[in-house]
């Protein structure tokens, strides 16, 4: 409160306050500070982006060793008191690496924070990563975020069947890389989950529909229309706007490897049923519409009742 009535820059203030609790804290082993605040610079003129927050931190002692467990600490607590228990997990082809590392900042700036964010690529790209993307790796405060993981498969099913299977008992969120997320993209999806646990949770959805012989319809004929009393089961949740599967949904039959990138249509209608859907409450069944969208940015735009959604 002291330096905060004073005129001063964010970097001034964060050693301001840096300095005196070293000074009144005598012989301490080091002293670390970090000030998360907001601008009306950045809200209220130029981009006016509301809610835009910077992040500046001011470190003596113990606390500059990189490999410091009491420096570890702290900034772990600083991601645990804004974070939510879920894995981000997305994929990338070679065309889209460009985009990737601003894909990544929109998911770094997100209200609050996941676990980890996970992009998946196919083997032969181990040597193709952009510089911006190595920045982001090598930065101390997103190098135990970002982690990039290669495989030998090459469907898009990668970011979600390899991500079950190396974080079995999390929540998991799959994204794609042509999009930019608004800042409040993660939190509606997780806010609707705890509203709905048991449901898969999407940004967008269709309804599988068929004809009165039983054949399917086309697809694009998959309507999900909420005013009109469509089955549950038949609802089928589409990935590129974000989709939240809470722990344990999917059937254990995902994880077959060969069945999902020989048949992905037969993934999309049996795998998005939930493996305790009998437990699942008259909320909404299998897949559930988020109740706001969230997205941003460059080329193709989409509209919502809610907001303009932008993708790259």
């Amino acid at each position: 409160e002291l330096f905060g009535r004073r005129g001063a820059i964010q970097e001034q203030l964060t050693s301001a306050i840096h300095n005196a609790v070293d000074k009144i804290c005598e012989l301490n082993r080091g002293v670390i500070v970090t000030v998360v605040a907001t601008h009306n610079c950045v809200s209220c003129r130029g981009i006016k982006h509301q809610g835009a927050s910077m992040v500046t931190t001011k470190a003596s002692g113990v606390f500059m060793e990189n490999d410091n467990q009491a420096r570890k600490e702290f900034f772990d607590s600083l991601k645990i008191n804004n974070g939510v228990p879920v894995i981000i997990s997305m994929t990338t082809i070679p065309s889209r690496l460009r985009k990737l590392a601003l894909v990544l900042i929109s998911l770094l700036q997100q209200t609050v924070r996941p676990e980890k964010i996970v992009v998946w690529m196919h083997q032969e790209m181990q040597s193709q990563i952009p510089k911006a993307v190595k920045s982001l790796l090598e930065n101390p405060k997103t190098l135990d975020l970002i982690e990039l993981r290669f495989t030998p498969l090459k469907c898009s099913h990668k970011k979600l069947i390899h991500t079950i299977d190396a974080f079995p008992n999390h929540t998991i969120v799959t994204c794609d890389d042509d999009f930019m997320y608004h800042k409040e993209w993660l939190n509606t999806l997780y806010q609707d989950h705890l509203a709905f646990p048991n449901s898969v949770i999407a940004q967008q959805i269709r309804s599988i529909e068929r004809f009165e012989d039983g054949q399917l319809k086309p697809y694009k004929q998959w309507r999900y229309q909420p005013d009109l009393n469509q089955d549950p089961n038949s609802f089928l949740a589409i990935g590129g706007k974000g989709v939240l599967y809470p722990k344990q949904a999917l059937h254990p039959i995902i994880r077959i490897k060969s069945f999902l990138c020989g048949s992905p249509l037969r993934l999309t209608i049996c795998g998005l049923r939930l493996w305790n859907c009998a437990k699942t409450p008259p909320c909404g069944g299998v897949a559930k519409s988020s109740q706001s969208r969230y997205l941003l940015w460059e080329h193709r735009v989409f509209h919502s009742k809610k907001r303009t959604l932008i993708a790259i």
